[in-house]
C-alpha cells in the first residue's frame, strides 16, 4: 500500500505542476491575474518547476522530507486562499480550482506516508 500511496503523491504531484504550466501559458483561465500584471508568467512557471521536483523528493524515503514537503504545500494553499479572498474570478477559476484540488489530494497522500511510516517504526 505504500508504494501506491507513493506514487499517488508522486502523480499528483506532476498533475499539480502540469496545470501551473498550462496556467502559465493561458491554455487554462487563471482570472485576469496574469494580464493584470498581479501575478507574472515567471510564477506559474516557478511553481510548475516546483511541483516536479516536489514529485522527485516525494519518491525519497525520508520521513522528515515528506513533513517538510506537507507543511510547504499546506502553506502554498493556505497564502493562496488569503491572497485572493476577495477575487472570487481567480479562485473559481479552472487554475485556481484545479491546483488546489490536486495540491489537497497530495497533501491527503503525504499525510497518509507520513502516518504510515511512523505506524510501521513503531511496529517493529
Amino acid at each position: 500500500m505504500k508504494k501506491i500511496a507513493t506514487w499517488y503523491s508522486t502523480a499528483t504531484s506532476l498533475v499539480t505542476a502540469i496545470l501551473y504550466i498550462l496556467a502559465g501559458t493561458g491554455i487554462i483561465y487563471a482570472g485576469d491575474i496574469r494580464e493584470t500584471g498581479e501575478a507574472p508568467q515567471f510564477i506559474f512557471f516557478l511553481a510548475g518547476s516546483f511541483y516536479i521536483f516536489v514529485g522527485y523528493l516525494v519518491r525519497q524515503e525520508r520521513r522528515w522530507l515528506r513533513i517538510t514537503l506537507t507543511i510547504i504545500n499546506g502553506l502554498i494553499i493556505v497564502i493562496f486562499f488569503q491572497m485572493w479572498a476577495g477575487r472570487p474570478d481567480v479562485l473559481t477559476s479552472t487554475a485556481g480550482l484545479g491546483t488546489k484540488i490536486a495540491q489537497f489530494l497530495l497533501e491527503m497522500g503525504l499525510v497518509y506516508l507520513i502516518l504510515n511510516t511512523r505506524r510501521r517504526m513503531s511496529a517493529d
